[in-house]
């Protein structure tokens, strides 16, 4: 997110500058050049809805707002994410407890299960080799890409990496952006062709199943 389009503009490129010219980043990214506060407000990484808390069910964090309360539901009901700080770190001391996370969602969503699981159970996703119409996009100057499906290991699933490519940089809110680097533009290019495909694909098999 915050390293696209690679380059010395970038938040993250310019935050690292504190380490060496003590340049102050507080809040720019989060609230824009404008609107910079003289302190870092963190409730600005409130997610919505009812008992929210700073401490998600994401440990990475799971941001603020509407879109932070979207993103923990899913980290609560399916995706369960095992992140971690050990005491060698950075950060603070924080280990993946289960029971916590536990606790926490069913404050949170009121009624839903969590099903840990469910992607392998239903999915298959353990094993992918029998899947099809899955497509994977990756940029690879995200950290999570390590542990994403890289290299294409059935032919009936589509796997597009892009080296200039950051955190959800081929997913904006607005395409084509007038910045955009050669890669994305060509794999947007490639994921349109693909999903069309995929669709008249299944037109094809819908009409002659109806015969």
């Amino acid at each position: 997110m915050a390293y696209y389009p690679p380059g010395p503009k970038t938040a993250l490129e310019r935050a690292c500058l504190i380490f060496k010219d003590s340049y102050d980043l507080r809040g720019e990214v989060e609230y824009g050049f404008d609107k910079k506060p003289k302190c870092f407000d963190l409730s600005f990484e409130l997610p919505s809805g009812p008992n929210a808390r700073i401490r998600s069910a994401d440990n990475s964090g799971s941001g603020g707002g509407f879109t932070g309360e979207i993103w923990e539901f899913q980290c609560c009901k399916d995706l369960i994410i095992r992140a971690s700080c050990s005491e060698k770190s950075m950060f603070l001391p924080q280990p993946f407890q289960y029971a916590w996370l536990s606790d926490h969602c069913h404050q949170r969503f009121e009624g839903v299960t969590m099903t840990p699981f469910r992607m392998v159970s239903e999915w298959g996703f353990n094993d992918l080799s029998h899947a099809s119409r899955i497509l994977f996009t990756n940029g690879l100057r995200d950290g999570w890409s390590t542990s994403s499906i890289l290299q294409n290991i059935n032919p009936n699933i589509a796997i597009i990496n892009f080296p200039n490519g950051a955190h959800h940089s081929d997913l904006g809110s607005k395409w084509p952006r007038w910045d955009d680097t050669d890669d994305i533009v060509q794999g947007h290019k490639e994921a349109i062709v693909i999903l069309r495909q995929w669709l008249d694909d299944l037109k094809a098999d819908n009409i002659t199943s109806s015969r």
